[in-house]
């Protein structure tokens, strides 16, 4: 039998967009391919706590992203098991790995956002200089390259020598649990949160190029309008120690009282969060795919959302759009969007025919089709 590796160290619920990337796309390759021995790795606790069919090999990697163990101990077990193609779900991987396979490069956002994550400038100087080599032997050393937007293939060709027939895009999709909550799970949610009338929600993660600052000063500057007093504003993700960003302008604009930062909530939370929002707020400066807005409308909650790099692609229109660069833009076009009832309506029903174009099935088939050409 055909052994195919899958690097699965992100996998589940527990990450914000490359784990459940991994979940949607590996539970169906299992599932519909058992002629084909799959070989997972995996790190604690998915290890331990995900079953899988009788041709699936779990192997205990434990092995961190950007680590010295990547690219000693993690290749080591590559080698071990004697594989025919090995997918890297990321752009991380032993440089040593020699043998075929494919990598998945789901955005540039390092190159493009080069914020020094440490007190060092050394440091970081060196820790970007290992990103940048492993991500040009993972493009230039794999047979094929899966990315999730013409947006990202784009950005993709313009920093490697790669053919451009090298590069597959496969996009993600929705979950079916996304869907809106009842009125019950709403109530909880607001129970649990102790959450206000109105609210707008930013799920994701704290890092420069999700330009939550420049979310929060224009949140203040809604707020200074009477109308819109009652509105607050519900932030998700794990606090990030090395971007201390978020916490000083929340405190320097004296929103304390007015923003609510609940960590990372659990998916079942996640669901009745997104239903119970008057508007999902996306304001990034980049993204590879950007699957937060078509969650949020799935849920039946309008989205204001960039309209840089992959997001008026996977959007179009069923999404308001702002300049996220501009603080006064992204406030006024919050307050279009709280004032019209109208085009929140509008907006989530090209939303239910927007999401009618992104198929987790579809992506997971796609997916195996490149292995078929990497073999």
């Amino acid at each position: 039998m055909i052994r195919i590796g899958i690097d699965a160290r992100m996998y589940s619920d527990a990450f914000t967009g490359i784990g459940r990337v991994n979940h949607e796309i590996i539970t169906r390759l299992v599932e519909r391919h058992t002629d084909v021995t799959w070989v997972l790795f995996m790190n604690q606790p998915q290890y331990s706590q995900y079953s899988f069919p009788p041709q699936v090999e779990k192997v205990l990697a434990d092995t961190p992203y950007y680590s010295v163990a990547e690219q000693t101990r993690f290749l080591a077990q590559l080698y071990r098991e004697r594989l025919d193609l090995m997918h890297f779900t990321n752009f991380n991987m032993p440089l040593g790995y020699m043998r075929p396979f494919v990598v998945t490069i789901h955005d540039l956002i390092i190159t493009l956002f080069q914020k020094s994550t440490t007190r060092s400038p050394l440091l970081s100087w060196l820790q970007y200089l290992a990103y940048s080599g492993v991500i040009a032997r993972a493009a230039y050393g794999s047979r094929q390259i899966i990315t999730v937007s013409e947006s990202t293939k784009r950005d993709i060709l313009s920093q490697y020598r790669v053919r451009e027939e090298k590069i597959r895009v496969i996009y993600n999709a929705v979950g079916a649990e996304f869907t809106p909550a009842p009125l019950a799970e709403q109530t909880r949610i607001r129970e649990r949160y102790d959450l206000p009338g109105r609210f707008l929600l930013y799920v994701g993660n704290w890092s420069q190029h999700k330009n939550v600052p420049r979310l929060l000063r224009a949140f203040a500057k809604l707020r200074s309008h009477p109308d819109y007093h009652d509105v607050q504003l519900v932030i998700t993700g794990t606090p990030n120690p090395r971007y201390p960003e978020v916490p000083d302008t929340i405190a320097q604009l004296q929103l304390q009282e007015q923003v609510r930062t609940v960590g990372h909530v659990p998916l079942t939370d996640l669901v009745a969060l997104y239903t119970a929002a008057t508007v999902h707020v996306h304001p990034s400066l980049y993204e590879g795919f950007g699957i937060m807005p078509l969650e949020a409308l799935a849920c039946g909650t309008p989205t204001l959302v960039s309209h840089t790099s992959s997001l008026p692609e996977v959007c179009e229109d069923s999404a308001l759009y702002c300049d996220p660069t501009s603080t006064l833009d992204i406030a006024q076009q919050l307050q279009r969007l709280l004032s019209d009832t109208a085009l929140q309506n509008t907006l989530v029903a090209k939303g239910q025919e927007r999401l009618q174009h992104f198929s987790w099935d579809v992506s997971a088939e796609q997916v195996w089709q490149v292995y078929q050409e990497a073999l």
